[in-house]
């Protein structure tokens, strides 16, 4: 009867802790490398991603590009859920993905018209979005704390050319 009493206590904290978020959806379009100088570090990323100890068979990345000044940054971002993290990434900023060597890698709009071309397959996407409009009704505050214990990798884009500028984390 305790068991039956904890759990039920359980799913009840649970479903209260989760009301801050909320469940979205994207179906996004497939993307394939056309700049064969990315497949380089796509390959040493990959390769470096499965002797981290966080790897599972659902890690995936981000990879973003911007404009500064005269070069681009393309940064890329190592996860293994789409559950917490996501907002801090901007997933709305996403409009694409690319599968390359048993990884998924989501893409910008930066990033697509520099290095991808679209494949016409579509694949729906599940994650979780903070709810910045929750108010709570007992005062449970649930604080949202990131693990930055992934691996982020930074490059240069200068003159149709990739310069290594470093990566945190996975050591």
């Amino acid at each position: 009867m305790k068991k039956l009493v904890l759990i039920a206590f359980v799913l009840l904290l649970g479903g209260q802790l989760y009301s801050q978020h909320i469940r979205k959806t994207a179906v996004l379009p497939e993307f394939s490398v056309k700049k064969k100088g990315l497949l380089p570090i796509l390959d040493s990323v990959t390769s470096y991603e499965r002797t981290c100890p966080y790897y599972s068979d659902s890690v995936f990345f981000i990879l973003k590009c911007r404009d500064i000044e005269n070069t681009v940054e393309m940064t890329i971002y190592a996860l293994n859920t789409m559950n917490s993290e996501l907002d801090s990434f901007e997933f709305n900023d996403i409009i694409g993905y690319c599968q390359y060597d048993g990884f998924v890698i989501f893409i910008n709009r930066k990033a697509r018209d520099l290095f991808f071309a679209i494949e016409r397959n579509e694949r729906l996407f599940h994650y979780v979005k903070y709810d910045d409009t929750y108010q709570p009704k007992d005062k449970l505050i649930l604080y949202y704390i990131i693990d930055d214990s992934f691996t982020i990798w930074r490059y240069f884009y200068v003159v149709d050319h990739f310069v290594y500028d470093g990566k945190s984390g996975c050591y």
